[in-house]
């Protein structure tokens, strides 16, 4: 067979190589030169690991990188399956965000839909926003000013009873509020010497008997109804109750002068029944028809006999 130098590649010469050319094994060279004069880098990835298509790829700090199956991008949308750490996050983001957690509310603006909120007792969603539920007949109301009482919501009646409660503030318990059987409200104002409260009628004596109503001082806080006090005197006992007022002669009853018109009528009693007689007392004996006398320790007949009137 001839030999064509002209088809013989050497190593000291210049030559051009035309066509195709396959080689079944490696070429070795100091430097691969490409058309354009710069020199062929060497490869700096050498195997892609899980390769599958849409992953994000990931360095290894070797020769080889890995398609991460946690970080996907898919028409246009990127997805992570992990947890996302970030100084500053542009955009907007999708998902339930179930697991979102210590998220500072300072700098979050816009608006949450109510309905994703979980409410507790009490809580209802009203027009878009979040509200108190409050009972028709609670005497409460909510509006632009907060939480406030609404007296006019309240039902109306004409009846009390002792165990009906009255809500109080008390000075020793400015933020406090404290409940109160309706009878007991009169046990909390001081005891004054004369003077009473009354918001009925105006403190007039509607009755037939002695009125004790003296008169009336009002101020833009207060009414004040003074009263006389009542005194029995020497021979009058009087005494007060709850509900009522008593007066009644007492036992002994003294007497510095008697001016009778037509007649005196004695005590009727049996001497022997008068407990601890005393001297000077006058009775008629019922036990003989006679009036008798205590004198000296002993009951006298005062009658004679003989001196009947007819």
């Amino acid at each position: 067979m001839a030999f064509n130098g002209a088809h013989h590649c050497d190593t000291r010469t210049d030559q051009t190589v035309g066509g195709k050319k396959t080689f079944v094994k490696e070429v070795v060279a100091p430097a691969f030169i490409l058309t354009d004069g710069t020199n062929l880098q060497q490869t700096a990835v050498t195997e892609i690991k899980t390769n599958v298509a849409n992953r994000l790829l990931l360095s290894t700090g070797g020769s080889s990188i890995v398609a991460t199956p946690a970080i996907t991008f898919r028409g246009g949308t990127l997805s992570l399956g992990g947890d996302l750490q970030a100084t500053t996050i542009e955009g907007t983001l999708k998902g339930d965000g179930a697991q979102i957690e210590n998220i500072s509310f300072d700098n979050i603006t816009g608006e949450i839909p109510s309905e994703k909120i979980n409410l507790g007792d009490g809580l209802a969603v009203k027009n878009g926003g979040v509200t108190v539920e409050l009972g028709a007949l609670s005497g409460l109301r909510t509006d632009e000013g907060g939480l406030s009482l609404n007296a006019a919501a309240l039902k109306t009646t004409r009846v009390a009873h002792d165990g009906d409660l009255i809500l109080v503030q008390q000075p020793g318990a400015p933020k406090e509020i404290a409940k109160l059987p309706l009878k007991n409200l009169l046990s909390l104002l001081p005891p004054h010497n004369g003077s009473l409260f009354s918001f009925v009628n105006g403190g007039k004596n509607l009755g037939s008997g002695a009125a004790i109503f003296k008169d009336m001082t009002s101020s833009s806080r207060k009414v004040t109804l003074n009263f006389k006090s009542l005194d029995g005197g020497p021979n009058i006992e009087t005494g007060e109750s709850e509900d009522n007022v008593t007066i009644k002669l007492s036992d002994a009853v003294t007497v510095g002068e008697l001016n009778a018109e037509r007649a005196i009528t004695l005590p009727h009693v049996n001497v022997q029944d008068v407990v601890s007689p005393q001297s000077g007392m006058l009775v008629y004996n019922t036990e003989d028809d006679r009036f008798y006398g205590y004198c000296k320790n002993k009951w006298v007949c005062l009658q004679i006999p003989s001196a009947d009137i007819p």
